[in-house]
């Protein structure tokens, strides 16, 4: 059983290079100061974000509802709508989709998420919040090229920071599914041994086929 979204944390069993150590929340939970900051905002009465949309995959629509009662809480609500998926991902890398939901796997780095889906050189396409701040950018760019592996982390989770500060984008759920490999199929680097090192060093043996795939006869 293997994790099928975006940022994990960075320990074991389930790590991801790069990622953020989550064990203590980096905001705790506190309606009563989401209700405070709307306030300050000129959202005293609360805040309609119109319509939202989701594809038409009923883990996605539960998703949904959970955050529609949650954040219906504090005073923030929106109305649920259900599109067939090419005009979802149409709205949705558009930008036209105020809380858009998406579930990725990705190699174990945390750079393949945070370039793809926050760089502002992705939008329009998968950087559906339109988010740009260039510090990030910067950390993300200089990460691409950086050889120091510390150095390279800390740029990393800089860069996480500053869009967990700027609400760009929230891990909120996992995603869990079974997927089966076979030692015929070599993706082009090392997948370790399950027994030595643990699920978290094998799970690239178990991604998405890609054009790095060798076949082996």
């Amino acid at each position: 059983m293997l994790p099928a979204n975006t940022l994990f944390p960075a320990k074991e069993p389930f790590g991801i290079y790069g990622g953020l150590d989550l064990d203590k929340p980096v905001y705790p939970y506190d309606p009563e100061k989401s209700r405070r900051l709307l306030a300050e905002a000129g959202y005293a009465k609360g805040l309609d974000l119109g319509n939202v949309y989701t594809g038409a995959w009923s883990n996605w629509k539960a998703l949904y509802e959970i955050l529609q009662d949650q954040l219906s809480q504090v005073g923030i609500k929106f109305k649920l709508n259900v599109l067939e998926v090419p005009a979802f991902f149409k709205l949705a890398r558009g930008g036209s989709n105020p809380l858009p939901i998406y579930s990725a796997s990705r190699f174990p780095d945390a750079i393949y998420y945070l370039d793809e889906f926050l760089h502002s050189r992705n939008f329009p396409g998968q950087n559906m919040g339109h988010f740009k701040n260039d510090k990030f950018d910067q950390l993300v760019d200089r990460a691409w090229m950086e050889v120091d592996p510390r150095r390279r982390v800390k740029m990393l989770q800089d860069a996480q920071l500053i869009a967990l500060e700027e609400a760009a984008a929230m891990p909120f759920t996992q995603l869990f599914m079974m997927q089966l490999a076979n030692p015929r199929v070599d993706l082009g680097y090392p997948s370790g041994d399950p027994v030595k090192t643990g699920i978290a060093k094998v799970w690239p043996m178990f991604h998405k086929i890609s054009e790095r795939i060798r076949w082996r006869t």
